[in-house]
């Protein structure tokens, strides 16, 4: 699945707390 899946805006909301734990490059 894509974390980026613009389809899904409420799993969005949810991946953004689990974005920084699998991107440690991220912003």
């Amino acid at each position: 699945g894509n974390i980026y899946s613009s389809s899904n805006l409420s799993d969005s909301r949810i991946t953004v707390k689990v974005q920084p734990k699998h991107l440690k490059f991220s912003p």
